[in-house]
């Protein structure tokens, strides 16, 4: 697992050269329920706090783009929702493949979950920022009106 998806939630200073540390599980889920899920006591309730911040963090972006067609043409729209009916595409493979490593465990919905929610917040920044661009910027699909 990428330093980015612990540190999406806090915990980066777990990660020990881009992977987990052997133990991790035993160790870190305490930490990650008082950080995260204060009310957190099982792995079940984990899985479910960490499902919560997934799909919350989907909604922040689903509402952002929601917001942001506004501004574009409707060829524009179209192209926006391919894309991002591939990237849901990228993100789930992407995610199932970081989380290979425990599938199968208990675990395996905290993981997958914590990497969706990540991705899903990096994905509303890179559109966020894209939104910002300005008019002289010709790699910018809907310019910022002055």
């Amino acid at each position: 697992m990428k330093a980015s998806i612990l540190s999406f939630f806090g915990v980066s200073s777990w990660v020990v050269s881009g992977l987990l540390m052997p133990g991790l599980m035993i160790t870190a889920e305490p930490a990650i329920a008082q950080d995260i899920c204060p009310n957190a006591m099982t792995q079940q309730a984990l899985n479910r706090c960490a499902n919560q911040s997934q799909r919350q963090a989907d909604q922040n972006l689903t509402d952002f783009i929601t917001t942001y067609q506004t501004r574009l043409r409707s060829e524009q729209v179209i192209t926006l929702r391919h894309t991002q009916a591939s990237w849901e595409l990228f993100r789930r493979f992407s995610c199932e493949f970081q989380a290979s490593r425990v599938q199968g465990g208990s675990i395996y919905p905290f993981v997958f979950s914590l990497c969706m929610g990540s991705k899903a917040t990096a994905r509303l920044t890179e559109l966020q920022e894209l939104a910002q661009c300005e008019g002289d910027d010709l790699s910018c699909p809907a310019p910022v009106r002055e």
